[in-house]
């Protein structure tokens, strides 16, 4: 169950100058404004606009929003532009900006070390691989020769690449030793940049 919705939080609490309560006639009329947010699980994702209330210290007659009387209206409009967001109401943004960035530096990461692995092909690395039907299987090295590596296609495929890590992609003997095929280093260059190659494990 996901918990979701609005709160809102003090940002701003004014005495209105040369403002006359129009119940009592006192210049006893304060501003209090709060900043509304969007939550998950009470944590603010983003803010969603500021709501201001006037209240008289004197009589207590209170307004609320387009409520607010026109007379209290430039008062309220100027003492509403000290009251700044907090930075703390951006947290959810922030945190799935951050996840983002992670996630695009963790995949050049990946991407770079994967590069690497093709330029240093050594017999027993294991390509995970997708093929055009989106169904996933493994590539074994079995030689490198000069700018060629060579592979035993296995005789599986699945549909989920995380299958490839159970049987039967566990067994050697389902390697299909007599479908070797090979492929330059820059095809498997292209494959990867096209995300084809989707793992390879030493």
């Amino acid at each position: 169950m996901i918990f979701y919705g609005t709160r809102g939080s003090n940002v701003l609490t004014e005495q209105l100058d040369m403002t006359t309560c129009i119940n009592c006639n006192e210049q006893s009329v304060a501003l209090v404004v709060y900043s509304r947010y969007a939550h998950v699980y009470w944590i603010p994702v983003f803010p969603i606009g500021k709501l201001s209330t006037t209240e008289c210290v004197n009589c207590k007659q209170a307004f609320t929003g387009d409520a607010i009387p026109a007379s209290y209206k430039e008062q309220v409009d100027y003492q509403k532009v000290k009251a700044s967001t907090p930075i703390w109401h951006f947290a959810g943004l922030m945190v799935i900006a951050a996840a983002i960035i992670a996630g695009v530096i963790s995949s050049y990461q990946n991407d770079k070390a994967m590069l690497a692995s093709i330029e240093a092909a050594q017999p027993g690395d294991m390509y995970h691989v997708k093929y055009d039907n989106k169904e996933y299987t493994l590539w074994k090295v079995t030689e490198v020769r000069d700018d060629s590596v060579f592979f035993y296609p296995h005789m599986y495929t699945v549909n989920k690449l995380s299958a490839l890590k159970k049987d039967p992609f566990t067994d050697d003997a389902n390697f299909d030793v007599e479908e070797e095929f090979g492929l330059v280093k820059a095809s498997l260059i292209e494959m990867l940049d096209e995300g084809d190659i989707r793992d390879i494990v030493h």
